[in-house]
């Protein structure tokens, strides 16, 4: 009867950036599953590449960035935001020009 309840994964669309929400739930995950695999024999133990498939299908979010997130929090110990600068003027001045031409 529960899993009637279940609603399916949202996958996060391709080109769409993952926020910091979405990555402290990839890692989350990440020390959920290293957490589990603690107890388990090494010959039954997930590899590094199943693990990441893992998270990628429960989260929703692809397994590239799954895998930059997890380097990126082992590396720095943190994680980070997206770049949302905005353009500089000399990049508006560029896109405004080439419209305008006919």
């Amino acid at each position: 009867m529960m899993d009637r309840d279940i609603s399916p994964v949202k996958r996060n669309p391709p080109g769409k950036f993952v926020g910091v929400r979405q990555k402290l739930i990839i890692i989350n995950f990440y020390k959920n599953l290293m957490f589990e695999q603690q107890n388990i024999e090494e010959s039954k133990k997930m590899k590094y590449k199943d693990i990441i498939k893992t998270i990628s299908k429960t989260s929703g979010v692809g397994q590239r960035t799954v895998g930059s997130t997890l380097a990126e929090y082992k590396t720095k110990g943190t994680i980070s935001s997206p770049n949302k600068k905005k353009e500089e003027d000399s990049d508006r001045k560029i896109r405004r020009f080439w419209p305008k031409r006919h």
